[in-house]
């Protein structure tokens, strides 16, 4: 076994929509599940098996007084608007300790001068693995982004994944009653991750995976952005395995039937789908306006509107690939797959 500790640097996030008591709830319970799974834990590679401890106690601690801290300030206006507090009473930045131990197989090739660097590349996707996990179990749970400690030189790309979209998403599915986003066990997530094999892959090669890369490079963005509904419509169609031919209408069918659309407002969640990929084709074929990346709406009002267009669009494509994801993790399902039956009537 070759052995490497360390220490890691996480963001104490705050919250985003903290006037949601389901959310606010899935969150604290969240907190609880993330150091029984991700204490003592293994991610298994091509070439073996990594071993993996990390303690968590002092980010859950912070977490959680942020989180009561936010709740309890009479900063907020509405639904999702916040004013910053003066004061914090809880770390904004928490140091975990990491061991990492690695059977030889895994880095018997690498040179003993790079070997370090190696290891921070394995702990970084290993994290990227976490937050994925995390965020499908509660959708919005856990953010890294963090624009100070991307200027560390062992890591680096974590600290641009942040998960506002999907919980934005989160609260989408709550006002629109569909589809159905709710919390599942995180050892649920983690175990059905795992069963997909991906080690440390870095090229997606099932289309389970293709749907999983695109909804991880939306989270890596900087806030909404039309490009988002390119990565959305690219994970839909993967997880529904939709042909070339005819998409809109297979995926409204597919999605319709998989997700359970309610009769009484089929009409409408129809309409919304069919919407978000009008908004995605106008901007693939230059029709939608663009605006300017400030996204300064005091120089401009007309900015709110045409962002509107695309927050709306965005965050009904992530539900419904939440939903999805998460109705196969129920089901201990790795990929979805869909036949055309008939049969004939006797004389």
């Amino acid at each position: 076994m070759v052995i490497h500790e360390t220490t890691i640097s996480l963001p104490v996030m705050s919250r985003v929509h903290v006037d949601f008591e389901t959310i606010d709830k899935d969150f604290f319970d969240i907190l609880e599940e993330i150091p029984n799974v991700f204490s003592n834990f293994q991610f298994q590679t091509s070439n073996g098996t990594i071993y993996i401890e990390i303690d968590w106690e002092t980010y859950v601690e912070q977490r959680k007084l942020c989180f009561k801290h936010y709740r309890s300030t009479s900063h907020f206006i509405g639904k999702g608007t916040q004013k910053e507090p003066t004061s914090k009473p809880y770390k904004e930045i928490v140091e975990l300790p990491v061991k990492m131990d690695f059977e030889e197989s895994i880095l018997k090739s690498v040179r003993e001068d790079i070997r370090e660097k190696h290891v921070y590349h394995y702990l970084e996707h290993i994290l990227s693995n976490l937050f994925m996990a995390i965020n499908l179990s509660a959708p919005g749970s856990i953010s890294f982004y963090n624009n100070e400690l991307r200027k560390s030189k062992e890591i680096r790309f974590i600290y641009e994944y942040t998960g506002e979209l999907l919980e934005s998403a989160y609260v989408e599915s709550l006002d629109l009653e569909w589809p159905i986003i709710n919390k599942i066990p995180l050892i649920d997530t983690w175990n059905w991750l795992q069963s997909l094999n991906s080690g440390v892959a870095q090229v997606a090669k099932t289309q389970t995976e293709k749907a999983l890369l695109s909804l991880l490079t939306i989270c890596k963005g900087q806030g909404f952005s039309p490009t988002d509904l390119i990565w959305i419509t690219l994970s839909l169609e993967s997880l529904y395995e939709t042909p070339k031919a005819q998409i809109s209408k297979l995926l409204l069918d597919r999605i319709s039937l998989f997700l359970d659309i309610p009769i009484e407002n089929k009409r409408k969640h129809i309409k919304m789908i069919r919407d978000l990929y009008d908004v995605r084709s106008r901007f693939v074929h230059g029709e939608l306006n663009i605006v300017h990346p400030n996204l300064n709406d005091i120089l401009d009002e007309r900015l709110l509107e045409e962002l509107d267009i695309i927050i709306t669009n965005t965050e009904v494509g992530l539900c419904i690939i939440i939903s999805t994801l998460q109705k196969m993790i129920k089901n201990n399902w790795t990929s979805i797959h869909f036949e055309e039956k008939f049969f004939g009537n006797r004389l």
